[in-house]
């Protein structure tokens, strides 16, 4: 059985350029690109958040990114630690691997997770209680409020059979 590797990606460059496509948000309140959400309130100090590259981005409705915010922020949740990064295929891009206090499994993409808690200090993670855990949000934590969203990628636990998924977590405070 395979070892998860216990850290997210570290080059700077990549991380800006997979992690996020560029603010499409027109709003001051929240800063997006599709694939996660961050309130604009929580970005630490000179972060810098890049504008999409050239071409047609329509922007989403403030309405419709409060919707969400506050979906997540109504719904119970579950605990979840970062146990690690790898590959579902041998072809396949690295993800990350999220566990939640109850043992189940959220798949998210490692440069997205890891420029969402780059931006805002994020120091806990949690996964939705529901039954729709794998296709909801995944919320990023500073303190007792939500600052961060990540949406999860369309694998399961299944498709990581070969890796060793009890392993300890990582504190995402030191990644």
């Amino acid at each position: 059985m395979k070892t998860l590797r216990p850290a997210l990606p570290t080059d700077v460059k990549e991380i800006a350029d997979k992690g996020f496509l560029g603010n499409i948000s027109k709003h001051e309140k929240f800063i997006t690109d599709g694939h996660s959400m961050i309130l604009a309130s929580a970005v630490r100090d000179g972060f810098e958040i890049k504008l999409p590259d050239e071409g047609l981005h329509r922007s989403p409705a403030l309405s419709g990114m409060q919707t969400c915010w506050d979906a997540a922020n109504d719904r119970k949740t579950v605990h979840a630690h970062f146990i690690g990064c790898g590959h579902p295929g041998e072809m396949e891009s690295l993800v990350a691997v999220i566990r939640d206090d109850n043992g189940r499994i959220l798949i998210v993409d490692p440069y997205i997770l890891k420029f969402a808690l780059s931006s805002v200090k994020g120091d806990e993670v949690h996964i939705s209680e529901g039954p729709k855990y794998d296709v909801e949000p995944l919320a990023i934590f500073h303190g007792l409020g939500i600052v961060a969203l990540v949406m999860p990628m369309r694998y399961t636990r299944d498709d990581l059979k070969k890796y060793d998924l009890t392993t300890d977590p990582v504190d995402i405070r030191t990644l």
